[in-house]
């Protein structure tokens, strides 16, 4: 991607196009990919795994139960402004 491109917008169009092509199960993203990418993943109705950045605590109590080789589920409510003029941090 070139400087100044809209990341949201670009996974937006690339999955739009994928999905024309083949089926999708899941979509995969590593860290640096938030809210905005998740924001347009689920305005195609394409399932996805967000490797989250380890920021804050919020995330903290879901794991320190878990043994080795399990995995679970996180929803989290947030609301994504386009324009970033609120700021929705979460601990």
């Amino acid at each position: 991607m070139h400087r100044g491109m809209n990341v949201e917008d670009e996974v937006y169009e690339m999955a739009k196009e994928i999905k024309k092509a083949i089926q999708i199960e899941v979509v995969l993203f590593d860290r640096g990919f938030g809210w905005g990418v998740i924001y347009k993943l689920q305005q195609l109705n394409l399932k996805y795994i967000v490797f989250w950045k380890k920021q804050g605590t919020w995330y903290k109590k879901y794991f320190t139960e878990m043994k080795d080789g399990e995995f679970c589920e996180i929803k989290k409510n947030y609301k994504y402004n386009c324009d970033k003029s609120i700021d929705n941090s979460d601990d």
